[in-house]
């Protein structure tokens, strides 16, 4: 079987795909700015999971409205239908975008003094951009 045979193929195999990419990534990243923000305790768990749906919601709205129309056009521009390149270039734009994206949103969700926010994000979104990309 050929790699590029495991891509989706069609709309409702490139939902289901997208709906499990979605929820595996902002279920990961909300557990790992919990615990690195309120250190590894039930209450962190709690919290997490209380704010998961809505986490879920936004980072698929954002997911399907801009990423990914972004991440097409990119592979479009720059892959040449070739299977590697669009497999960077994909993971490469949507971790980037997403990262930056969802790192904004928390810290607005997190009730971040404007005059801090700058700061905040300067230290948060690589830190969110590197584990998002292991």
């Amino acid at each position: 079987m050929k790699r590029e045979d495991k891509m989706p193929k069609n709309k409702q195999e490139g939902l289901i795909f997208e709906i499990t990419m979605v929820t595996l990534m902002s279920s990961f990243m909300n557990l790992f700015n919990n615990f690195r923000h309120g250190g590894i305790s039930l209450d962190s768990l709690t919290h997490a999971l209380i704010l998961e749906p809505v986490i879920f919601i936004v980072a698929m709205i954002v997911e399907t409205l801009f990423v990914s129309r972004l991440a097409n056009n990119m592979v479009k521009k720059f892959a040449n239908k070739d299977a590697k390149k669009t497999v960077i270039i994909r993971t490469l734009v949507m971790v980037t975008a997403m990262s930056f994206i969802m790192s904004i949103l928390g810290l607005v969700m997190s009730g971040m003094e404007l005059n801090k926010f700058v700061i905040a994000f300067a230290l948060t979104w690589p830190l969110n951009f590197i584990v998002a990309l292991l």
